[in-house]
């Protein structure tokens, strides 16, 4: 056994350490929602703060999953007001 390896992982910041991981689209909305509406083009969709994310459906044309292109609009700045 290699005790260096083990004295490493010890000795690491990371042991112990609270990470937190904050999904900034859906954390806060954004006051500036009307304003970003022509953001969230076609076939993006941008969904009202209050409904729940749905299971999504293959779009062969655009090549990606339904649920991969709903939004909620939460942004830095709305992240930002909530820290």
């Amino acid at each position: 056994m290699n005790n260096n390896k083990f004295k490493l992982r010890e000795n690491d910041w990371r042991n112990g350490a609270l990470v937190y991981q904050v999904l900034v689209d859906r954390f806060n909305p954004s006051s500036h929602l009307e304003s970003k509406k022509g953001l969230y083009l076609y076939p993006k969709t941008l969904n009202d703060w209050h409904s729940l994310p749905k299971p999504g459906t293959f779009l062969e044309e655009h090549r990606y999953w339904s649920h991969e292109l709903d939004f909620w609009g939460g942004d830095l700045n709305s992240l930002n007001e909530r820290l």
